[in-house]
């Protein structure tokens, strides 16, 4: 795999090792050297979205505003970026005289700091989407910029696709939301949704699109529930909308290496790297098994104490067919990475269409 930036590759790796600092001044000092080195990307990135934020309608009452949308938009955005478990920490940790300063450096105007609870209920009376439009929007002018160069994989933009559960209750709370049994009698509800993220190798992560599995509100109990596979559908074709002409590689885990996914990748011309389990295309396994003892195609290199093998085949013919009785044929490439160490050995195969190397 070629990289734009291949020295940044290990830099991001969290070192298995006790602090570093000898007392707490020496950290706040560090804290505060941090803080002042992210002064520039605010003062270049907030005020785009404060006017971006500007333009979604605020659902208050005009005389009972106390502090603007953008404050209270901008603030919920902390909560993230800083990644406060619970409104209390951010309460306590954004009002610091500190963090207030540096924040009063960039945007002299804001002359209070909003309770996290009047965010809370002013993001719960906005639409979702509309704050969604304003972070692909932002996505969308950083690669125009040229900003996000540095994250392109032999020229492509690696976006990784995966499913979380945000919450999970044991009685139903809405109708479009899915359901689990547990035994005979007893039954919970939770909300799952898929992100959309972009990755690269120096260990940035960018979610910027989402779509949640949901049923339909007069869903009956015994009606097929929304999927994790069908919901990837939908947001596949949302991201190729989005981006008509970005060169994009999708990479997924061991549930979507199937014909219909990887045919649906091909439609919308997208490159695909996805976890290939053994128990998964017994063909496609069967014919890299074949081949591999013809095209013996590896490569070794070592990291530190650690050797890796690297092996693959290209040009693999799978066919499979629809449920409407269309054969469709696809080619694509498998591979295997197997690390040995003083820990012992691991295996991870993958197959695609697209991939680094596979041109």
């Amino acid at each position: 795999m070629t990289l734009r930036n291949p020295e940044s590759i290990h830099p991001w790796t969290l070192p298995n090792r006790k602090s570093s600092y000898r007392n707490s001044e020496e950290e706040r000092a560090d804290r505060q050297t941090a803080v002042e080195a992210q002064l520039p990307v605010w003062r270049a990135l907030l005020p785009g979205l404060m006017e971006k934020f500007s333009r979604i309608a605020d659902p208050r009452r005009p005389g009972s505003i106390r502090h603007k949308l953008t404050v209270l938009l901008t603030f919920g955005l902390f909560m993230f970026i800083f990644q406060y478990a619970s409104r209390r920490r951010a309460n306590r940790e954004l009002t610091r005289p500190t963090f207030w300063e540096h924040f009063r450096e960039i945007f002299p105007e804001v002359e209070t700091i909003p309770h996290m609870d009047t965010v809370q209920r002013i993001l719960e009376r906005i639409n979702p989407g509309e704050l969604e439009e304003v972070m692909t929007a932002t996505v969308k002018r950083l690669l125009r910029s040229g900003r996000l160069k540095a994250l392109l994989v032999e020229k492509q933009y690696v976006i990784a696709i995966d499913g979380t559960q945000k919450a999970s209750r044991g009685q139903p709370w809405a109708s479009e939301a899915l359901h689990r049994r547990h035994g005979e009698n007893q039954a919970s509800s939770m909300a799952y949704a898929l992100e959309a993220s972009l990755v690269s190798p120096q260990g940035v992560v960018l979610p910027f699109l989402t779509e949640f599995c949901e049923n339909a509100a007069e869903q009956q109990e015994f009606e097929k529930q929304d999927s994790e596979l069908k919901a990837c559908k939908r947001l596949l074709t949302r991201l190729r909308k989005m981006f008509p002409k970005l060169r994009i590689l999708v990479v997924a885990d061991g549930l979507y290496p199937n014909g219909p996914m990887m045919a649906l990748c091909r439609d919308l011309h997208l490159d695909f790297m996805f976890v290939l389990p053994q128990s998964c295309l017994p063909s496609v396994w069967e014919e890299v098994k074949g081949l591999r003892k013809i095209e013996p195609n590896e490569r070794r290199h070592r990291w530190g104490n650690r050797e890796q093998i690297f092996w693959w085949i290209n040009q693999i013919d799978y066919d499979f067919r629809e449920a409407s009785g269309r054969t469709v044929g696809l080619r694509c490439m498998s591979w295997d990475v197997q690390s040995f160490g003083k820990r012992g050995g691991s295996s991870r195969r993958r197959i695609g269409r697209g991939c680094p190397g596979s041109r």
